[in-house]
């Protein structure tokens, strides 16, 4: 999940670029929905989003069964 529209951009672009599939969430429920729906191989996560802190995010992935690796981006 990322909030700056340009920056998610440009990280699916290279993602994709490599031939990786890559979704973007603009919002942490969404995220959260996302994460749980889906099996994915990694997770990329901004610390400071509009709606939830980055870190607080994980931790709920983390409860809620989601053990994803996750990169977090500052």
């Amino acid at each position: 999940m990322e909030d700056e529209p340009k920056l998610a951009s440009l990280l699916r672009k290279g993602l994709s670029a490599q031939g990786l599939a890559a979704d973007v969430a603009t919002n942490g429920d969404q995220a959260m929905w996302m994460a749980t729906s889906t099996a994915y191989d990694a997770i990329t996560l901004d610390v400071m989003l509009p709606d939830t802190d980055g870190f607080a995010l994980c931790r709920d992935f983390r409860r809620h069964g989601v053990t994803t690796p996750v990169l977090m981006i500052t």
